[in-house]
């Protein structure tokens, strides 16, 4: 599966992945070169640098998102929940014990 949509910078990634109910979520990525090994790593850890640059990327996911949503919400209604396939009588409620 791949994202929606992708910012990055200096090994910063932020991506925009839909989900099933037709809304969107967030990740945050990280990645450098080991200098001893060569290899391509990832870390949840950042510079303080870093989140100089991160905050700017999200910046972009955000006005992003909020342009997306509202041109979607443009184009037509917004799907509702499906509904639940049993529901529950007052009797059954009125013995859920909270």
């Amino acid at each position: 599966m791949k994202p929606t949509q992708v910012w990055k910078n200096k090994g910063l990634q932020v991506a925009m992945w839909q989900t099933n109910n037709g809304g969107y979520s967030f990740s945050i990525n990280k990645r450098y070169k080991d200098k001893k090994t060569e290899e391509w790593k990832d870390s949840k850890y950042f510079w303080k640098d870093d989140l100089t640059m991160l905050i700017e990327l999200l910046q972009q996911a955000v006005t992003y998102d909020a342009n997306k949503t509202a041109h979607e919400e443009a184009r037509g209604p917004i799907r509702q929940p499906a509904q639940p396939k049993y529901e529950l009588t007052q009797e059954e409620i009125d013995d859920i014990p909270f």
